[in-house]
């Protein structure tokens, strides 16, 4: 059976040998290891999640953008039916007043022919119902492109308010993709201390024998396994 060491075994011994590790110390890389992993799976989560949400916010613009072209093109076909309704009504004017000029021409032709004279006043009427049939196209037609036009006006307001409200939903998704990140860096900085903190003494020659849950009977008195070591090795001391 091994007999006790018969010197003094300092603790600095494992930083000098490097010929093994405690449990101690085993157990603390361990968990080392896995809080860094945690930290780092934390830091990809957050920047996973940040570009998820600048991609929204791309997404949301982009759409805003096809919108307000759609509109366009429905305003601007607005404001070619609004020309062609005042061209329709503008001939239905010119029409208007050719039927009444020839009507009151052939008025005059058979006033003349039954010798009783010319009657103006009646004359004037045609005329007048001639220039009132007119003034009657120009107004309808002048009102139909007028609407078509604010149609148009409404049309290009709602595209522009779409992409201004595209643009103002990508500008507070990119923010929250900033604040994400940031968050996320921050976390895994105090983790990082914590870690720092919790197993930075560990590997810095500071072992505690009685700390050590993982050492065996027979090695009690060495803080250790034992492997490797030459008890009568007077370097040890």
């Amino acid at each position: 059976m091994r007999s006790a060491c018969p010197w003094p075994i300092h603790n600095s011994r494992l930083a000098e040998q490097g010929a093994q590790f405690t449990g101690l110390e085993v157990a603390a890389a361990i968990g080392a290891v896995s809080s860094i992993a945690s930290i780092g799976m934390g830091i990809i989560g957050a920047g996973q999640q940040a570009d998820a949400q600048r991609q929204a916010g791309d997404i949301a613009y982009r759409n805003a953008l096809q919108q307000q072209q759609a509109l366009e093109a429905q305003a601007k076909q607005k404001e070619a039916d609004a020309k062609a309704e005042q061209a329709a009504s503008q001939r239905t004017a010119i029409e208007q007043k050719r039927k009444s000029t020839i009507a009151a021409g052939r008025a005059t032709a058979v006033m003349a022919a039954s010798g009783a004279g010319v009657d103006t006043r009646l004359l004037e009427g045609i005329l007048g119902e001639g220039d009132y049939a007119k003034d009657v196209a120009l107004y309808e037609g002048d009102d139909r492109a007028s609407k078509l036009n604010y149609g148009a006006s409404l049309d290009r307001w709602a595209g522009n308010t779409r992409v201004a409200n595209g643009a103002y939903t990508r500008s507070s998704m990119y923010s929250r993709a900033s604040g994400t990140e940031t968050a996320g860096y921050v976390k895994a900085g105090l983790q990082g201390l914590s870690l720092a903190a919790k197993y930075g003494g560990d590997f810095g020659g500071n072992y505690d024998l009685g700390k050590d849950t993982l050492r065996t009977a027979n090695d009690a008195d060495l803080g250790g396994y034992g492997i490797g070591y030459n008890y009568a090795d007077p370097r040890l001391t």
